[in-house]
């Protein structure tokens, strides 16, 4: 009888720290090329920085399934300007990153924004060429 109450607390002690551990915090997959890393964990109450990973929604704009998380670098935020010249795409005068026309299926790609970011406006990256990112409309800010 002894064994059976241990693996009981057991159970009820994994599925606790499950629960608590799910209100804070997740995990993320990355099933693409466009960042180095596969798994992440996600602070689910924290305020990105520049230099972190965020995991977000899919925008409907990027023709992604409305359930699909995407995980991206944060490049800019609040009070950043994000200039285009051509194809190329900087972040306060500091070039980041080069824009594609077509996507991989041949599609005309529209470049995202311009201008100032405001405050809970966040330039998001992948590392990969053909990342869908803040480059482009489709992601936006």
């Amino acid at each position: 009888m002894k064994y059976k109450i241990n693996t009981l607390s057991y159970i009820v002690g994994i599925f606790s720290v499950a629960l608590i551990f799910n209100l804070y915090f997740g995990f993320a997959v990355n099933l693409t090329n466009s960042l180095p890393y596969k798994l992440f964990v996600i602070n689910k109450g924290g305020t990105p920085l520049v230099g972190n990973y965020v995991s977000f929604t899919a925008p409907l704009e990027s023709g992604l399934p409305a359930d699909t998380i995407i995980t991206k670098k944060v490049l800019a935020g609040s009070g950043d300007i994000v200039n285009i010249k051509n194809n190329d795409f900087y972040i306060n005068n500091k070039w980041v990153a080069r824009a594609k026309t077509l996507s991989l299926k041949g599609e005309p790609l529209v470049f995202g924004p311009k201008g100032k970011l405001k405050q809970g406006q966040y330039y998001v990256s992948g590392q990969h060429p053909d990342s869908l990112d803040s480059r482009y409309q489709k992601m936006g800010w």
